[in-house]
């Protein structure tokens, strides 16, 4: 399998990740309104527990048998394919692609350093 391939099954699965992740969220907020009522004695346990049952949270997507054991496969310094298995969205390991280097312009170094915590000297 190519690495075409293999990023279209990935965005496949990371675009069913996220719809289930929606539905997940939707349902949390419907629970949550549903023990909100019950904390305020609008509602009885057992209705909670129908409440509770009806809008349960749906099974994640399974990884496609093509993508178990993928390793990430990028040329490493030998000129070997690397054997790393944890990977990204973009079929990529940490070390070859995945993680984000930070700000390199002054801009994004400035909205950066804006969010940072503001420290206070504590008194002696």
């Amino acid at each position: 399998m190519d690495i075409k391939e293999r990023r279209k099954i990935i965005k496949n699965w990371m675009a069913q990740s996220d719809q289930h992740d929606q539905e997940v969220a939707r349902l949390a907020k419907i629970r949550d309104e549903a023990y909100k009522l019950y904390r305020r004695d609008e509602i009885n346990s057992l209705e909670l527990d129908l409440i509770w049952h009806r809008y349960r949270y749906p099974e994640p997507p399974t990884c496609p048998p093509e993508l178990r054991n993928m390793r990430c496969g990028a040329k490493n310094r030998k000129g070997q394919p690397c054997a790393n298995r944890n990977i990204y969205a973009n079929g990529r390991c940490k070390y070859h692609g995945g993680l984000s280097t930070g700000p390199r312009t002054l801009e994004g170094k400035a909205r950066s350093a804006f969010n940072l915590p503001v420290s206070v000297p504590k008194p002696m």
